[in-house]
């Protein structure tokens, strides 16, 4: 969604292949994915090479962008009580920005986003139950920060869903070209990150240790670069877990 307005399906995020094409079923154009060396966990599934198919969105700096999740194909989890559009593999979110070397339309849907990428949002557990437990859990929105430099670039969201064996973590990638106009800011964003290689295997926030588990979710380590907050971006950033008090009822009387 971009200024209020939900946009059709890939008009400005590239494309994905598709899960036939990917050797998955039931999975949509996001089947999950586990290489972390592969240039796949940029965008998504041959994604690096699909943005001449999408347009370029124009986002003002410090308004929002708002994502939603496709719809599961064919039925899938129809019948399990939650609706069809929702966070089925949830955890952490994160959200970056890579600007692109030529700064023009073409230039960024041509470009691979071999670059560097500085992380400016992310979302972990709400509580030590896990995700979402206060939120409907079929969008997300974020705000482009107010001291972005003005220009173009690739606005990387990320889901993984994370796992406590080797090499089980899934990670979902998509990328929405943008152009974002605004005055900027004093400050240079950053740290930055490349994909591949933003984090590894053996990352706790993507193998999980042993303290980290229903009941024990903020114990959890968001991967990743720290996020970067340019001046008067107050309000954007980390979302923090915090303990789950359980709702106390009224009081019953026991004996006589």
């Amino acid at each position: 969604m971009v200024n209020n307005t939900m946009s059709p399906k890939w008009k400005y995020v590239r494309k994905s292949i598709t899960n036939e094409t990917a050797g998955l079923v039931g999975t949509g154009h996001f089947p999950p994915m586990y290489d972390l060396s592969s240039p796949d966990i940029r965008c998504g599934r041959n994604s690096t090479g699909s943005g001449p198919e999408s347009d370029v969105a124009i986002v003002n700096a410090g308004s929002k962008v708002g994502f939603r999740l496709d719809y599961y194909p064919r039925g899938f989890c129809i019948n399990c009580g939650q609706p069809q559009s929702m966070y089925f593999h949830d955890g952490a979110l994160f959200a970056y920005l890579s600007r692109s070397p030529i700064q023009s339309n073409e230039g960024l849907q041509k470009w691979d986003g071999d670059g560097d990428f500085f992380k400016f949002t992310e979302r972990g557990p709400d509580d030590d139950r896990g995700w979402f437990y206060n939120v409907v859990r079929d969008n997300w929105n974020v705000t482009i920060p107010k001291a972005t430099p003005p220009g173009f670039y690739l606005l990387r969201v990320e889901s993984l869903y994370p796992w406590n064996a080797f090499n089980k973590t899934q990670f979902y990638a998509s990328c929405v070209q943008v152009e974002i106009r605004g005055p900027g800011g004093s400050s240079e964003p950053g740290p930055t990150v490349r994909f591949p290689g933003a984090f590894n295997n053996y990352d706790p926030g993507v193998l999980l240790p042993s303290d980290v588990s229903y009941g024990k979710w903020c114990n959890y380590k968001m991967p990743g670069p720290k996020v970067w907050r340019g001046e008067g971006d107050e309000g954007n950033g980390t979302t923090y877990c915090r303990p789950y008090v359980a709702a106390s009822g009224p009081s019953i009387p026991v004996g006589p």
